[in-house]
């Protein structure tokens, strides 16, 4: 779980798993269980529909409800950290990648 402030509202975003990609034909809109797929050659309407269907999805139906009283920015912030939560991002990664090599190393002490 993520928590992310937009607006005037706090929201606890979660990853999105593999049975509501599943449940959701996420697919249909470009995004794969694995990755996104391309976007590239998608009508504008239906990508803006998979926006739509991963916030929904992330955030959960009455925090989904919440989405019209804010800005578009903060839309996009809520859609990065539910990529980030469902995907991972190559920070964090890395920042795990560290944190598990000197919790090794303090281990082995």
């Amino acid at each position: 779980m993520r928590k992310v402030e937009a607006g005037n509202y706090n929201f606890e975003i979660k990853g999105i798993t593999v049975k509501e990609f599943k449940k959701h034909k996420l697919e249909d809109y470009g995004y794969g269980v694995h990755n996104i797929l391309s976007l590239e050659g998608t009508e504008l309407h239906t990508a803006e529909e998979g926006v739509d269907k991963m916030l929904e999805v992330g955030l959960g139906k009455e925090n989904y409800k919440k989405l019209e009283d804010l800005r578009p920015k903060d839309l996009a912030e809520l859609f990065k950290g539910i990529l980030k939560e469902t995907y991972g991002s190559a920070e964090e990664e890395k920042n795990s990648q560290t944190s598990g090599t000197a919790s090794q190393e303090t281990s082995k002490k």
